[in-house]
């Protein structure tokens, strides 16, 4: 079980947040940037190193409209986080940071999953239990941020890992404990 060192402190990194607006290319739009700093006070030019969760949020939601203004909310945010980790993958450190990937295959991925997270966020609670040969679930607690954005991570960074036919669906138990459940065939 991973924790953060201060469960109340509901801060998100903002390497997170700048860099799915980099992906998008939305750092670099204007019309963007200046709703960004009316609506919520951020300059993408100068982000602060950490926002308030909930700001963070705000933001991860307003680039997935504007993205992807035809889809859903919640196909839109995993969009958002599938092109997050594909762009990530392609940088010059994301392909330094994500080599070993296929060494360490799909299991140790996600089991390595709660840790690998917490340097992106600051709060919450995150298990992961295998559940069968090619199953897993893994919960996050105390976490209210989008968990459709985290699916599509996990789809993209499994499909990395050698993982074939990924599936993962949510299971929310409340607005703040959601469960991934992940499988894919082997």
């Amino acid at each position: 079980m991973q924790r953060s060192s201060n469960p109340n402190a509901r801060v998100i990194n903002i390497e997170g947040v700048s860099s799915l607006l980099e992906v998008g290319g939305l750092d670099h739009n204007p019309e963007v940037a200046a709703e960004l700093k009316k609506t919520y006070n951020y300059d993408v030019k100068r982000p602060p190193a950490a926002v308030p969760m909930e700001t963070g949020l705000a933001i991860l939601q307003y680039a997935a409209h504007y993205l992807y203004p035809d889809l859903p909310k919640a196909a839109a945010l995993r969009k958002l986080g599938r092109l997050g980790f594909e762009k990530y993958r392609q940088s010059i450190i994301g392909r330094i940071m994500l080599a070993a990937m296929p060494l360490w295959g799909p299991h140790r991925l996600l089991k390595n999953s709660p840790r690998l997270y917490e340097m992106t966020v600051k709060y919450g609670v995150r298990t992961v239990k295998q559940v069968g040969p090619c199953k897993y679930e893994f919960r996050h607690t105390e976490d209210p941020g989008h968990i459709e954005i985290l699916a599509g991570v996990a789809e993209a960074s499994l499909e990395a890992a050698g993982a074939k036919n990924v599936k993962v669906t949510i299971r929310t138990l409340s607005t703040d404990d959601h469960i991934l459940n992940i499988e894919w065939d082997e």
